[in-house]
């Protein structure tokens, strides 16, 4: 039998609407289906590093191991709170984490929107989902703040800000900033859920990191990047 190509080639947006308890359930529930990674990432629409970072957490959390090359199998049933708390933990105290290792914090994100039909309208849907927001005065017109899982957000007509507040502890700095960017895509995915909006152009996030700051674990040493 044909396979459907629709099936083969979900889109993330689609997942997430499918499974909006959690990305982490989608990946769960794949491999559930005993789907390859390299399938996964196909269906998904996500990078074979961002998806290696999701499949740690999950194994962390003894929910899946891994069986051979890019399979992966059930080994426990999916706990949301566990994997968080699996997140948690290894963002502040990582396995194998040394005195030279370095902590990214502090991180911005400005992250580029397509044209979105009434975005200019987005205060007025904002007060009608009932969100809690302030109005942010500036020069060019008046942009909105919100939270969201702790975040502030900013939303403004061309772009949308995110102020991330986590610390990455990795043995690079080019690790910590690639670990706060698989977090900024499931924040902005949950807040496209939030607003029913969709942030991609031409199906990619464009973004840029508009603040980073980096310094070493055993001296504190910093780094300003602007």
């Amino acid at each position: 039998m044909e396979q459907d190509k629709s099936e083969s080639n979900l889109d993330f947006e689609e997942v997430k609407n499918n499974e909006s308890k959690s990305f982490y359930l989608t990946i769960y529930n794949q491999i559930k289906e005993g789907v390859r990674s390299s399938e996964i990432c196909k269906r998904i629409n996500i990078s074979k590093q961002g998806l290696n970072y999701y499949l740690s957490s999950l194994k962390r959390s003894e929910c899946i191991r891994k069986v051979g090359y890019g399979v992966w199998e059930i080994c426990g049933e999916f706990d949301e709170k566990k994997v968080k708390e699996t997140i948690r933990i290894t963002k502040y105290h990582p396995v194998n984490i040394k005195q030279d290792s370095v902590r990214g914090h502090a991180f911005q994100f400005k992250l580029k929107i397509p044209k979105l039909r009434n975005w200019e309208k987005r205060e007025e849907v904002l007060k009608k989902k009932g969100i809690e927001f302030k109005e942010l005065d500036h020069l060019i017109g008046k942009d909105q703040e919100l939270t969201l899982k702790g975040r502030k957000i900013w939303l403004t007509n061309k772009s949308v800000i995110i102020f991330e507040k986590s610390s990455y502890l990795a043995k690079t700095a080019k690790d910590a900033r690639r670990y706060a960017i698989y977090d900024l895509f499931e924040l902005v995915g949950r807040l496209e859920t939030l607003l029913r909006a969709n942030f991609r152009v031409n199906k990619k996030y464009c973004f840029k990191v508009s603040r980073q700051h980096y310094a070493l674990v055993q001296n504190a040493l910093a780094e300003h990047y602007n």
